[in-house]
């Protein structure tokens, strides 16, 4: 308690001098603390900027994986189809040879 009084004594006892440079230092120490608040502030709306733009770039991405699904389901479809199309272009080629061999051996036979 004794080195507390004593303390706030000398702080009594001060001059206006050491009062004005501790009045100076308060005052450094609140417009630090001010600055270090309005930087944090920027920071964080900062944050949430960057956090709503790879919220945006992730459902991009989401729509872009669909939409080459989908492609890739149609590729596959028309490559399916495609073959489809190829067995069914030999089945009639063979059965066109046939047709003009049939129809060579009964000409032959008209002869």
């Amino acid at each position: 308690a004794a080195k507390v009084a004593e303390e706030i004594r000398n702080r009594l006892n001060m001059s206006e001098t050491e009062k004005s440079e501790l009045s100076a230092k308060i005052e450094d120490l609140y417009v630090s603390k001010t600055e270090a608040e309005k930087q944090a502030e920027q920071v964080k709306e900062e944050l949430n900027a960057s956090n709503s733009q790879v919220h945006i770039l992730m459902t991009d991405k989401k729509e872009l994986e669909d939409l080459l699904d989908k492609q890739v389901y149609e590729k596959d479809r028309l490559m399916e189809d495609l073959n489809t199309s190829f067995k069914e272009k030999n089945e009639k080629s063979e059965q066109l040879e046939s047709c003009l061999g049939e129809l060579a051996t009964t000409q032959d036979q008209l002869y």
